[in-house]
Order: C-alpha cells, then structure tokens, then sequence
C-alpha cells in the first residue's frame, strides 16, 4: 500500500491541479497559474497551497540538478514548441541541451 504525503489536507485530491499548474507554468501561462493558485487557495486555503507544494516537490526527479530540471527555461519557445509536437519533457530537454553543447 502507498503511504500518504506528509500534508495538511488530502494530497492525492490536488495531482492533477498540480499536473495543470506544471504544464501552465511550462507554457508560461501566467493567467492559468493565477487561476490555478486562487482556486486552491480559495477552496482549502493556506492548508491547500502547503500540500500543494507537497505534491509538486513529491514530482520533481531527485535524481537532476536544478541547472538541468531549469534548462528549458534558456528556450521556453523551443520547448514549448517540442512538447506541443508531442516530445516528452524530457527528450525536448535533452534537444534544448544539445542545441546548446551542454549534452
């Protein structure tokens, strides 16, 4: 059996906002990532936005540097473009990188 995140409220109830807020975020969406916030913030308050930040630091790969996790940050249009054409987060990260010499 799955054990629980440590949060104050149900963690499991808030992956998929977590999941929107990522892609809302990665598309640079700042009226979703408003939206997405104020939603939660409104329905579970201070409580829903700390298990929020539960859940997305339980989505991050431990096993990357920040440098790397950031990187399409350097190309947010390339990036955006690669995941719209249906590349993996993570293969359009490694493009960025190539692009760049950083492989």
């Amino acid at each position: 059996m799955r054990e629980s995140l440590p949060s104050p409220i149900n963690a499991d109830a808030l992956i998929p906002t977590a999941t929107a807020l990522v892609w809302s975020v990665k598309m640079l969406d700042t009226d979703d990532v408003d939206r997405l916030l104020d939603e939660v913030a409104s329905k579970a308050g201070t409580p829903g936005l700390r298990t929020l930040a539960i859940v997305l630091a339980a989505m991050v790969p431990d096993d990357e540097s920040p440098a790397d996790m950031l990187a399409w940050l350097s190309d947010a249009d390339g990036y955006q473009r690669l995941r719209e054409d249906g590349f993996s987060m993570r293969d359009a990260l490694n493009a960025i990188k190539y692009r760049e010499g950083r492989d």
